[in-house]
């Protein structure tokens, strides 16, 4: 894995603060004033129906969408760098919230990224997860109308803006880079090393393991201690990716988004898919889905890095 770390990637301020609910960032006050859910009357499907401010959940630059390798354009980019992603992170808050779904807090983490389709830096904000019942479904995103067991995203804020809820009202204020985890080893001919992809799925999955050992059962904030390295939860080659301008996938749904889709999956094993399946909601329900169905791609146009005959 190929990262960069700038010299001043210490003094990084973070400006960024995160209210945590339901297993996910709650993304401005408006949403933590409106009832919302996946399912039900107050499904995703009811989302364009609320009549809030701010509120954009029935607009024309909707996430997820589906990822297309045909319609998709390659576009030559600069490489993505990844500030502070392989040092180590200590005494970061860990959270389950009313017995919910996990999420880790990183606002203090003064990890940033900047390049790719990005002009200037994106802090680092949070992380999260996105599941469903079975190995058929749990991504948001789907490629070429497959939907992989689970998705992780991880949320940043532009430099530019002080807080979330400045930069959800600017068409670049946030960046999410989106992973997609697949059951056992994932297929690719290009891996030069064949250990690869297990030293990847042993590194994922002892972090978000000791995530789960921390948190479960506990239904307030929680210190976690133990070493912590984003960059044990990027794929291989990271440059190789899909890039477009969407929304917030939960209320409001702001349409601030610049997406990094990772062309590579993270392999993880049955029994970590379990662990998410264990999970309970504030109401001591297990949360078998958290995920939005694709939306619209409308004019948006989808812009890759990945030369297929490279990535397979």
């Amino acid at each position: 894995m190929h990262l960069e770390w700038p010299k001043d990637a210490t003094q990084l301020p973070i400006k960024t603060a995160t209210y945590i609910k339901s297993g996910l960032i709650d993304y401005s006050a408006q949403a933590r004033t409106v009832k919302w859910a996946y399912e039900g009357r107050n499904g995703f499907e009811n989302w364009p129906n609320i009549k809030a401010k701010g509120f954009q959940c029935g607009g024309r630059r909707q996430s997820p969408i589906d990822i297309s390798r045909t319609n998709s354009k390659y576009r030559l980019l600069p490489k993505l760098r990844f500030c502070g992603f392989d040092v180590e992170l200590e005494n970061i808050t860990a959270s389950i919230v009313h017995g919910s779904a996990s999420i880790t807090d990183l606002q203090n983490s003064k990890r940033y990224i900047s390049g790719g389709p990005l002009t200037g830096r994106y802090n680092v904000f949070g992380l999260h997860f996105h599941w469903g019942r079975r190995l058929s479904s749990g991504s948001e995103h789907t490629f070429d109308g497959r939907r992989y067991p689970i998705e992780l995203h991880i949320v940043h804020v532009k430099d530019d803006y002080a807080t979330f809820e400045e930069a959800r009202n600017h068409p670049d204020g946030i960046c999410v880079l989106a992973v997609m985890f697949v059951i056992g080893k994932p297929f690719s001919s290009t891996e030069r090393d064949l250990r690869a992809p297990t030293r990847l799925q042993n590194e994922a999955e002892k972090h978000i393991m000791e995530y789960f050992t921390t948190v479960s059962g506990l239904q307030k904030l929680q210190i976690w201690k133990s070493g912590f390295r984003l960059s044990g939860l990027l794929p291989l080659y990271p440059q190789q990716f899909y890039t477009y301008r969407g929304s917030l996938t939960t209320p409001p749904c702001s349409e601030a988004v610049i997406w990094i889709l990772f062309h590579h999956k993270i392999p993880i094993s049955r029994q970590l898919l379990r662990r998410f399946h264990e999970l309970e909601d504030s109401d001591g329900h297990h949360t078998f889905r958290n995920w939005r169905s694709t939306q619209p791609i409308n004019q948006r146009t989808v812009y890759r890095t990945v030369r297929f005959w490279e990535a397979y």
